[in-house]
Formats: structure tokens, C-alpha cells, sequence
């Protein structure tokens, strides 16, 4: 019964590798002043608007923004462009394993993970595709994309289904 904080941006704007955890119970109290954080074992790798889920054993992190680089544009400006990863971070309890890299660009996307699979839905390239990594075999695959291309929307589980909800097409459009 806690609240896990796994990566993100730092004060900075930079991508980050922290983990930190809070009872719950504790963190819900009208006198909870905030010095029940506890530091934990950090990302193996930094990583921002990563998708992530938890079975009752493992947390998952795969991919995300892991650091940025300038690159000047046609007028000469410096911009700053991301450094995607594709890599899947599992565990946390106490280190994290890396289980190779999503087949995807799993920037902004959504997890889900039933039965030691992790579903990977489409992410801020918008382009329909499904990645599935298979802790039992430890191997990654593509499922097909889906028939429009989206992403940035919600991967559920309803019943024996899995459901993606909402997003935007590749031109940004809901």
C-alpha cells in the first residue's frame, strides 16, 4: 500500500532515473508533512513519459524520453530534440533487469500486463503500433497495427479484453 514515483523530469527539465516511495496510509493523514518519502533503487536508465504498469510481483518501465540533444533548425536556432528509449525496465526490488527493447516507440504510450505480458500501446508517434513483450519467453513482438493510425490513448482491461481508448490521429486530431 504505497505510492511509487519512478523517473520523470527533474527540476530542470531533465529526464530522470529517481524512485520514491510513500505509505500510503501515512501520506493520507491531515498532519502528513512529506518526510515519509523514501529514496529506492533508481531506473537502471533515465526515463520521461515512459509507459509503465505493475503485476502483483514486478513494475514494468518501457522506454520514454531518456535524455535530450540541440540540433539547430533551418534558421539556425538550437533545438532541443529528445533521446528515445526502447528498453524495458523490470523489477525495482531492490535493482532493475533490463529485458531488451520494445519493437515500438513507447514515448507517451500506455501499458497493461496480464499474466506476465506486458501490452504496449501506440505513443506519441501516432502510428497504430502494438508492441507485446512476453516475460515467460522473455521475448518482444509486434502485434498488428491497429486500423487507424493513433496514439496517446489509455490501454484497459475490461473482462478478457483489452481495450485502447482515446488518443490522437497522426495529424493531432482526437
Amino acid at each position: 500500500d504505497t505510492l511509487q514515483i519512478v523517473g520523470g523530469l527533474d527540476k530542470y527539465g531533465a529526464p530522470t532515473a529517481a524512485r520514491f516511495s510513500v505509505d500510503l496510509k501515512q501520506a493520507t493523514q491531515p498532519q502528513f508533512d512529506g518526510s515519509g518519502w523514501v529514496e529506492k533503487a533508481p531506473l537502471k536508465d533515465a526515463a520521461a513519459w515512459a509507459a509503465a504498469c505493475v503485476s502483483n510481483s514486478d513494475a514494468f518501465v518501457v522506454g520514454g524520453v531518456a535524455s535530450y540533444y540541440l540540433k539547430k533548425n533551418s534558421a539556425g536556432d538550437d533545438v532541443k530534440q529528445p533521446t528515445v528509449s526502447r528498453t524495458l525496465q523490470v523489477g525495482g526490488y531492490p535493482q532493475w533487469r533490463d529485458r531488451g527493447s520494445a519493437p515500438s516507440i513507447p514515448v507517451g504510450a500506455h501499458a497493461f500486463v496480464v499474466d506476465n505480458v506486458v501490452f504496449v500501446g501506440p505513443g506519441a508517434t501516432c502510428d497504430g503500433a502494438l508492441s507485446v513483450f512476453d516475460g515467460n519467453r522473455g521475448a518482444w513482438t509486434s502485434l498488428p497495427k491497429l486500423p487507424k493510425n493513433v496514439g496517446l490513448g489509455q490501454l484497459l482491461k475490461s473482462g478478457d479484453d483489452l481495450v485502447y481508448v482515446g488518443g490522437f490521429d497522426d495529424k493531432g486530431a482526437p
